[in-house]
């Protein structure tokens, strides 16, 4: 451009051949800086998304013909130790979810793929990873497009770990509250024994030393 600024056009060239030679040209150019620039935009969100999601610590997983179609290295390790995401890709999308949870879990996937695009629902599963180990995750399902088709879309934490400090804090809870409830009987018992030795006293004192029981 006359300012010095860098324009990307799109050229089209059509040439005249008159006895065999080339005797006019003919070129039209077109403004494709905007074009380029969106598509530039876009490729670069693209990769910075994946690099995100591969890079996550959380599981990212889709999910399309009752199949794993991607899962990042963080979702394939929760599989099982070692895992890689070509260990995870392909299988049955509850391949990994424990059995009790499986028939629920496949419902709820289901119900996902018949929201309008992008709408999201929370998800609760365990995983039963390869060494048996039982892991507790909770996040969201969304309905997504992948690759042209219906898909869903999961994304997933471990709550292991806070789910069993929780399960502690309760139970230490409800033990304090059971000491506050035996010191309070302890304390209602002890009143109510204190009154009746009182009375027996009283008793004893009314009846005279020599006096005749019978």
């Amino acid at each position: 451009h006359r300012d010095g600024q860098l324009v990307a056009v799109r050229a089209t060239v059509i040439p005249l051949v008159v006895d065999g030679a080339v005797t006019t040209v003919y070129a039209g150019c077109r403004d494709v800086t905007a074009a380029q620039a969106a598509r530039t935009a876009l490729a670069e969100r693209e990769a910075l998304y994946s690099l995100l999601v591969e890079q996550s610590p959380e599981c990212v997983a889709v999910f399309q013909d009752e199949r794993y179609a991607y899962i990042n290295p963080a979702g394939a390790r929760m599989s099982g130790p070692g895992y890689t995401p070509a260990d995870v890709v392909g299988a049955g999308w509850v391949d990994f979810c424990h059995p009790d949870d499986r028939e629920r879990v496949a419902a709820e996937y289901r119900a996902v793929l018949a929201l309008p695009a992008g709408a999201s629902r929370p998800v609760e599963k365990r995983i039963l990873a390869s060494d048996g180990r039982v892991v507790e995750v909770e996040g969201t399902l969304a309905c997504v497009q992948y690759r042209g088709r219906p898909a869903v879309h999961s994304f997933t934490r471990d709550v292991t770990a806070r789910r069993r400090a929780d399960g502690e804090r309760l139970r230490r809870q409800r033990l304090e509250a059971l000491g506050r409830l035996a010191a309070g009987v302890a304390h209602d018992f002890n009143n109510l024994l204190a009154v009746m030795l009182a009375a027996v006293e009283e008793a004893a004192a009314a009846v005279p030393d020599h006096a005749d029981l019978k």
